[in-house]
Order: C-alpha cells, then structure tokens, then sequence
C-alpha cells in the first residue's frame, strides 16, 4: 500500500520514500505555508487515489 501512495504522490509532484505500509516524508529544512499545505493535500488526494484503485479491485 505505501508504494501504491507513493506512485499516486509522485505523479502528483511529491516524492515521499515507501516503507511497508508507511511513507517517509524529507521536507526541505526552509518551508512555508503553500509548502506545508501543497504536502498535505497531495498525501490526501494520493491516499484517496489508492483507496479507490483497491475498491475497483475489489480488495475493499
């Protein structure tokens, strides 16, 4: 599941580092707000994105 999250973040613009079912983040030591906020929604639309490819394969 954490590669199928990570697929969707890197398609999306964010690299995030699969590990089992987890995903590492790294972000830059410097953010900001848009920064912060880009990361979050992506983890979100991508862990969305997942959980709807696993229902059409129906392991949900």
């Amino acid at each position: 599941m954490g590669n199928r999250i990570a697929d969707h973040c890197q398609a999306r613009g964010l690299i995030v580092r699969p590990l089992a079912l987890m995903n590492v983040l790294s972000p830059p030591l410097t953010r900001n707000k848009e920064n912060i906020d880009f990361l979050v929604a992506t983890l979100r639309e991508s862990t969305e994105a997942t959980m709807a490819d696993l229902k059409a394969e129906g392991y949900l």
